[in-house]
């Protein structure tokens, strides 16, 4: 189940991890470099490495699967999606937020066999994944499925990622630069109030807004989801009480903005 989910995590992936040629340190040269440098996406990146670090690399992988198609990640789906084809079949790669890839998943990998999602053990993987988002991990779903070789995925493309069966979850820790957490203090002290924004899980959006001391008690999360459902005039009547916004996507980010504007 591990490899699958490595497996998941280098090849639904376009970042690189790209090793430096200087093997020798010099007079001048801080011993305690990492060679390795990540190019592209930071989140992309701890993938890669999480996944080199249990031996998968993606070029190895992709002497014997090649990608033949990809649905990007965007801030709306929150997700992004891949297809490999091999000898005898499609595989589809999926990696995203928990809450809402899992709804795609009519499957769990366990133990080897493919099992349907239950009640139970979907709660288990909500529950795991809420236990990740409390430590402010930023955690991502891993879902794959098998399709074959004559499925015209680009005409189907809406179908690809349904019926997916959940393989794991992983978690990163994204911190927040102490320039931040000095910035915020600073806008404090000058009467200005900071407002958290951002795509993340609840949890974690809760957990990095205390550590950067924008949330305490007094303070209301509000989700993307609960933003849905009121109205201008309900948001306008919270909207100074609001500390973080999570799960958003850019529609409710003009949404916020015009709210706190009136």
């Amino acid at each position: 189940s591990l490899d699958l989910a490595f497996k998941i995590s280098a090849l639904c992936n376009n970042a690189k991890l790209q090793k430096s040629d200087a093997t020798i340190p010099g007079i001048f040269r801080k011993r305690n470099i990492n060679p390795w440098q990540v190019l592209g996406d930071p989140t992309e990146g701890a993938l890669l490495v999480l996944a080199a670090k249990a031996g998968i690399w993606r070029e190895n992988v992709e002497k014997k699967e090649q990608r033949v198609f990809e649905i990007p990640f965007d801030s709306d789906r929150k997700r992004m999606t891949v297809i490999y084809k091999s000898l005898d079949k499609l595989k589809v790669y999926t990696k995203g937020a928990p809450d809402i890839v899992l709804e795609n998943c009519k499957y769990v990998w366990w133990e080897g066999e493919v099992v349907p999602l239950n009640q139970e053990l979907k709660q288990r993987i909500l529950i795991n994944n809420d236990l990740m988002a409390e430590e402010a991990l930023r955690v991502l779903c891993l879902p794959f499925k098998e399709l074959p070789l004559e499925y015209d995925y680009e005409k189907k493309e809406k179908e690809i990622e349904k019926d997916l069966v959940f393989v794991g979850l992983a978690g990163m820790i994204d911190p927040p630069r102490p320039a931040a957490i000095e910035a915020v203090e600073v806008c404090k002290h000058a009467g200005i109030k900071t407002v958290m924004i951002t795509g993340d899980h609840k949890k974690t959006a809760e957990a990095i807004g205390k550590e950067l001391k924008i949330h305490d008690e007094d303070g209301i999360i509000l989700t993307g989801s609960q933003l849905d459902e009121m109205s201008d005039r309900e948001l306008s009547k919270i909207v100074n009480k609001v500390t973080v916004h999570a799960r958003v996507s850019p529609k409710h980010k003009l949404r916020i903005v015009k709210a706190l504007k009136e």
